[in-house]
């Protein structure tokens, strides 16, 4: 099997750029990685993942359909054991040499991931909203999450065998992927990822979701996630 190559770009740049762990959805700081992301350089992904001086480039997409988003349960065998059993929001993966020569690298991951992870091909609107910068774990460390939001017509999917079903629970069982509202994913607390935390932290999210004003006290979010 041929070394998988990833997208990287310095990680200080993107610490000079994002400072905090949040989802930054300014046209700024989305215009500024973008610059960023077209400068950046393919390594193997072995190195990357010892190289704390880049940030391998992630692209996810936020599944939803009439103010629902599409909520998986990761599996218990996954490769990433803080990552394990949580509950995730976001759909996607690397930026890899399967997608350089693409015009769009990071939108030909995205439509790549979703149809390996999920066998789904977006049919409606699908736009970025943000950046996820996370420098609070290990993990997060080394990687940068580009984030889109991708609508669908109806909120039936199902992982067929041909799709990439080994990283989430026994997808099966409707209990571990569902499209969910925004007070059920509130009421996930302390089970979803970081990244899926961090979105639902933010403004974009409180959109898609039609979120009240009761969930729109950042601090309080992830206090209630974080100690539950």
């Amino acid at each position: 099997m041929n070394e998988q190559h990833v997208l990287t770009v310095p990680a200080a740049c993107v610490r000079d750029l994002l400072g905090e762990s949040r989802l930054y959805h300014d046209s700024r700081s989305i215009l500024a990685i973008q610059s960023l992301v077209a400068d950046g350089k393919y390594v193997p992904r072995e190195a990357a993942e010892q190289d704390g001086s880049v940030m391998q480039i992630i692209c996810c997409g936020v599944v939803y359909h009439n103010r629902r988003v599409l909520c998986i349960r990761r599996s218990k065998k996954g490769n990433r054991s803080a990552l394990r059993l949580k509950w995730t929001l976001m759909i996607g993966g690397h930026v890899d040499q399967l997608d350089a020569d693409s015009p769009a690298p990071v939108f030909s991951c995205l439509e790549r991931e979703l149809r390996e992870e999920v066998g789904l091909r977006p049919t409606g609107e699908s736009n970025q909203i943000g950046i996820i910068s996370d420098f609070e774990n290990p993990v997060g460390r080394l990687h940068l999450g580009i984030i889109y939001q991708v609508a669908v017509s109806d909120d039936h999917v199902k992982i067929g065998p041909k799709d990439d079903s080994g990283e989430f629970a026994n997808v099966r069982r409707p209990r571990v992927l569902r499209f969910m509202s925004g007070e059920e994913v509130f009421e996930l607390r302390g089970k979803p990822d970081p990244w899926s935390r961090l979105f639902v932290a933010s403004e974009p999210a409180w959109q898609i979701l039609g979120m009240s004003s009761q969930f729109s006290d950042q601090g309080t979010l992830r206090l209630n996630w974080n100690t539950h």
